[in-house]
């Protein structure tokens, strides 16, 4: 056998046993933008000679981002050897992020000499936005102009169904009959009259950082609107939808302008005495003009949240804008990406 002729079994990658997952912190399904997911990289061996000099490469994509390059080196498998290789990416953007195009090849002095074997890597994981901090003002102080604070309705027209027991619901609203049913305590929902609870609207711009920058503004309003266990009115074009925090915080991470209608569609279904709170970004005009015409007929009761770059003079010029419309505004500065992911977080990346 020639020289080459030993070497090339030697490289040869059919007798490598290969897998890549992505695996999330432990108990939780989904990640906070800045937290890390894990790649997980195993190799077993199953010839009787050492591998030298591996490298797993792979991209994570999620829809509307740029891919985020991703790669593992392992300098040395022993014969026969089961080598579990761990790396930490930390994720600043929200998002449903797939790892696809994964690869192993093997390092070798000549180019001809190297191998590639392109892997099936079927994982996701799934990255909430970051939930913008509120001071208690904005949420204790509605009567001033501030954030309105979601209140469940414990009484209304019909029952629409049920929903999971939260400790300080009162006892007369215990569906007794799902708790035989099912074992667990449940508490009746009802229908809430027109107005009764705030709805939220989200007004979707163009640019996927400003998406960003709206959806943790909107994450923000969803946790100060669900302390108690309440669940959340989303208007989104002719659908209102009910959600749970955790159901809107996955509903955010994914949301985009495909599937998040433009304000015009949103507010025009409100009634005339609704209570809404509007989460638009400071550089959408088209969003602010259409927020503006809805303006007059909800003024009494239409709080917008303006996000806005730091030091960007686009605050007090929506503020203006809209304020001259009658609505209550209430402005915030966009924090920074480094305010987004830990500084610690920084240098946590796959090895």
């Amino acid at each position: 056998m020639t020289r080459r002729g030993i070497v090339l079994p030697l490289l040869s990658l059919p007798a490598l046993d290969v897998s890549v997952a992505l695996v999330t912190p432990a108990k939780r399904e989904w990640l906070r933008e800045g937290d890390a997911v894990t790649l997980v990289v195993r190799i077993r061996n199953r010839w009787f000679w050492p591998r030298f000099g591996l490298r797993v490469t792979g991209e994570l994509q999620a829809e509307g981002r740029k891919p985020k390059p991703v790669a593992i080196y392992i300098p040395f498998v022993a014969p026969k050897g089961d080598v579990v290789v761990r790396g930490d990416v930390v994720i600043g953007e929200r998002g449903l992020y797939r790892l696809q195009r994964a690869t192993v090849e093997s390092s070798a002095p000549v180019a001809v000499l190297r191998r590639r074997k392109r892997l099936t890597a079927d994982s996701q994981a799934l990255v909430l936005p970051a939930p913008f901090a509120f001071s208690s003002a904005d949420v204790t102080r509605p009567a001033e102009g501030a954030l309105p604070k979601n209140r469940p309705a414990h009484t209304g027209d019909d029952v629409a169904g049920s929903r999971p027991y939260v400790p300080g619901d009162p006892a007369r609203a215990i569906h007794w009959r799902n708790f035989a049913r099912t074992g667990r305590l449940m508490t009746k929902a009802y229908t809430a009259a027109a107005g009764n609870t705030p709805v939220l609207v989200i007004v979707p711009p163009g640019e996927i950082e400003r998406f960003d920058e709206v959806a943790r503004l909107a994450a923000g309003v969803v946790e100060a609107w669900t302390k108690d266990g309440e669940r959340v009115r989303w208007q989104n074009g002719t659908t209102e939808l009910q959600q749970t925090r955790d159901e809107m915080a996955r509903t955010l991470a994914v949301a985009s302008p495909a599937n998040v209608a433009p304000a015009i569609d949103s507010l025009r279904w409100l009634a005339p005495n609704a209570s809404a709170a509007v989460v638009v970004s400071a550089s959408d005009q088209a969003g602010l003009l259409q927020i503006a015409a809805a303006a007059s007929r909800l003024s009494s009761r239409l709080t917008v949240l303006v996000m806005a770059r730091a030091g960007s003079p686009e605050a007090e010029e929506a503020r203006g804008f809209l304020a001259r419309a009658g609505a209550t505004v209430l402005s915030y500065e966009a924090p920074s990406p480094s305010a987004v992911i830990p500084p610690a977080e920084h240098a946590r990346r796959a090895v």
